[in-house]
């Protein structure tokens, strides 16, 4: 009996070592809790089996080369993994500490065979393709500084929204990776063109692109830091461009600096997380249009910059601490010109159908920045009086979607540099919205236009061309949305 009793002891302690930690006896609870490493291992090896035959089966691995190409899986098909899909398209930093990272996801997910080879083959062929959207050229062996040659495919048209297309199958991680070595490349274009190499200067509508991929991929820590990495380069870029008297000179700079202000509007929140990335980007905006003057004279591009940088400054107490001798006086001539409420217009002068014609019919790409026609506008208000008429006229006769577009953004332009026509802009729309009105003004348009018919007969086609309209004269800082908002839709 002596023996048999000493043969259970341990099997009662075996029973209390498996049994959950209520149940344990305290002397016995105490000893058992001895790390939570030992805890951690016995939980994997309780889950060992199934995680492995997920993983290493050999049996399915046509399924995970279905996964691979984004194929639909068969309904019969068991659902992939999780450690399988974050294994897929979880990001690895893409920089020489993390190879070996990168090295080890390839092996897990592909093997050491023909599978991994093909895998890193497909993502190699859609970033070349990516890079020669971007207008990448290499160098031709043994000629490293004379001619340029395109990749591979040289002569072929890009398309690109087959670019777009095959980018966007592939996983997250292989989307992260493509964005950087693009982004890498634009860096690398902007910084030998601050260099004083202006022949790889890439088009605002190259970098446009490189912002679409990132924020289809997610990357939004990336994206932030590449346009704080491009601003760094715009104020040197600026120099170069001037210095060697370019026609892109004035333009390019602001023009780009438009789309990185877009890109830290829509993602402020993420922005605001670092105090110190925060007070970068505001300093050198404030660098890029240190050379205005006045507000109430400069670009569209320049208007959007400086009315961020003063949502920037009165929503953040660390700038305003930094900043304040730098910017306060120019916060409140901001202020006084963008943000104050727009009375609007009724003015009945004297009409000339044929003023500025040649513009609103011609419209795509005109510049009037530094243009005698701004300061012509600001002191003619019969001249202002004309353009108004001249342009809704236009749009209330078919137009089409660029034509709108191009007009629009002329008008954006021309008000930038003649504040005045923003009173003109918000008095016409309410002429045409509230027309039983006859103090509203505007007199002329009512006459030529039967605006009852374009409000009823063709409500969804005029309707759409004038929100369209005041939406982009509201996204420019021309207008204020809420005060063109409330004269359409009281008319719908």
């Amino acid at each position: 009996m002596d023996d048999i009793e000493i043969k259970q002891e341990p099997e009662e302690k075996e029973d209390y070592d498996d049994s959950d930690d209520e149940t344990k006896p305290s002397g016995i609870q105490k000893k058992e809790s001895v790390s939570f490493q030992e805890k951690f291992l016995e939980a994997i090896q309780s889950n060992k089996l199934t995680a492995e035959t997920d993983f290493f089966d050999d049996e399915k691995d046509d399924r995970k080369k279905g996964f691979r190409e984004s194929s639909t899986p068969s309904p019969h098909q068991s659902k992939p993994n999780r450690h399988l899909m974050y294994a897929m398209h979880f990001p690895i930093p893409q920089d020489e500490m993390s190879a070996h990272e990168c090295n080890q996801r390839l092996v897990l997910l592909y093997g050491f065979g023909k599978a991994r080879d093909e895998a890193r083959h497909t993502v190699k062929r859609i970033q070349r393709e990516t890079l020669r959207a971007l207008g990448s050229k290499k160098e031709t062996p043994g000629k490293s500084d004379s001619k340029t040659k395109h990749i591979k495919t040289e002569g072929q048209p890009v398309n690109l929204e087959q670019v777009v297309e095959r980018y966007r199958t592939l996983s997250y991680f292989d989307q992260h990776m493509v964005t950087a070595a693009c982004a890498s490349h634009v860096l690398e274009q902007i910084q030998s063109c601050s260099q004083g190499s202006l022949e790889n200067l890439p088009l605002v509508e190259q970098i446009t692109l490189v912002f679409e991929l990132m924020e289809s991929a997610l990357n939004i820590h990336g994206l932030l830091d590449f346009s704080v990495q491009l601003l760094n380069y715009m104020s040197i870029v600026e120099i170069e461009l001037t210095q060697k008297s370019s026609p892109l000179a004035g333009n390019y700079t602001p023009n780009l600096c438009l789309s990185i202000v877009a890109v830290l509007r829509r993602y402020q929140a993420c922005l605001l997380v670092s105090q110190e990335q925060t007070a970068t980007v505001f300093e050198l905006l404030c660098g890029v249009v240190k050379h205005v003057t006045n507000v109430t004279v400069c670009s569209s591009a320049e208007r959007c910059i400086l009315a961020y940088l003063y949502d920037l400054y009165t929503s953040c107490s660390h700038l305003k601490a930094k900043f304040s001798d730098m910017f306060s006086s120019v916060a409140s001539k901001v202020k006084q010109t963008l943000y104050t409420s727009i009375h609007p217009s009724e003015s009945n002068l004297l009409w000339n159908p044929k003023f500025m014609q040649e513009y609103i019919l011609n419209s795509r790409g005109r510049q009037f920045h530094h243009s005698p026609l701004g300061k012509q506008l600001n002191e003619s208000p019969t001249d202002r009086y004309s353009f108004v008429c001249n342009v809704l006229l236009s749009i209330c006769c078919p137009t089409d979607a660029q034509m709108l577009n191009d007009l629009s953004i002329m008008c954006a332009e021309l008000t930038s540099c003649c504040s005045a026509l923003s009173s003109e802009w918000l008095g016409v729309l309410k002429a045409l919205c509230c027309s039983s009105n006859p103090s509203c003004g505007f007199n002329d348009i009512l006459c030529q236009v039967d605006v009852s018919f374009l409000f009823s007969i063709k409500l969804s086609t005029f309707l759409r061309c004038l929100f369209e309209f005041g939406k982009i004269l509201a996204s420019i800082r021309c207008l204020w949305f809420p005060e063109i908002s409330q004269f359409i839709l009281s008319r719908k």
